[in-house]
């Protein structure tokens, strides 16, 4: 594990331009606000997934609404497509085949249809109640 760490301190302090011992007092295991972490030197500038995504498009030459794939492609089933809850992207048409106040209900319910019952939704630590 250590050897992870070492080599993520690594990459962070070059595309930082920081030394890992910088890095690795900044960093801790700690999470920091957008705020803190551009203070910090941890990120060029505030912004979200869209301002990332314009970024890189701009860096790779392409148009500002080049297509964008992801990878590994998403795993869906009719299912989840009907529900719109998997493998939901802007170019998917809205399936909405149920009434408004029972589509709420089988979305929140669709998890568990949809996901394999050997694969934890969610990990948490258990404790014991006395």
């Amino acid at each position: 594990m250590w050897q992870f760490y070492d080599v993520f301190l690594q990459r962070v302090a070059d595309g930082r331009k920081l030394t890992k011992e910088q890095v690795d007092a900044v960093g801790q295991g700690r999470v920091w606000t957008g705020e803190q972490a551009l203070a910090h030197k941890l990120v060029d500038e505030l912004g979200g997934l869209r301002q990332a995504l314009a970024y890189a498009r701009k860096l790779a030459g392409l148009p500002d609404h080049a297509p964008i794939t992801e990878l590994p492609p998403v795993d869906t089933t009719l299912l989840g497509r009907i529900l719109g809850i998997e493998g939901v992207s802007e170019k998917m048409p809205n399936l909405q085949v149920l009434p408004a106040g029972l589509m709420d209900m089988v979305r929140a319910l669709g998890p568990f249809v949809v996901h394999p019952s050997d694969k934890p939704l969610a990990r948490m630590e258990l404790t014991s109640i006395e």
